[in-house]
């Protein structure tokens, strides 16, 4: 189907021009905080967006190193940053308490993979998961 759209240049769906996308994202931010009533808005930039899914990934994985090369930072002293952060949005909260299951049968691991259970190991045909309580 891509084959047969009329080729007005290289690209699929129009020229992705940098300037413009930005343009556009600064009048809805705009637009967003005019609306809301709230200036703050206005300090968000695409850099934001980055931190935020470091913090987020670091979040969820608790692994520092895959922060790091997920932004591709060449020292590690730059990424640790996000520590902090995700310290100063979630809290210290019991993280490390999860819930923990173990089974051999195929219906139940499509079960546990379904509801957010992550697969950690398997001894004696037996496969472990865990979920974060």
């Amino acid at each position: 189907m891509l084959g047969s759209l009329r080729k007005k240049n290289e690209y699929i769906f129009g020229n992705p021009n940098t300037r413009a996308i930005r343009a556009s994202f600064c009048d809805t931010r705009r637009s967003i905080s005019q609306k809301l009533q709230n200036p703050r808005l206005l300090r968000i930039s695409f850099h934001t967006f980055r931190h935020w899914k470091a913090t987020s990934l670091y979040h969820q994985t608790k692994n520092i190193l895959l922060v790091k090369e997920f932004l591709g930072h060449a020292s590690l002293e730059n990424t640790l940053l996000y520590i902090q952060v995700e310290q100063a949005i979630f809290g210290l909260s019991n993280d490390d308490e999860y819930e923990v299951t173990a089974t051999n049968d195929k219906e139940d691991i499509k079960k546990l993979i379904s509801v957010g259970f992550e697969y950690i190991c398997q001894k004696d045909d037996i496969l472990f998961f865990r979920k974060h309580k």
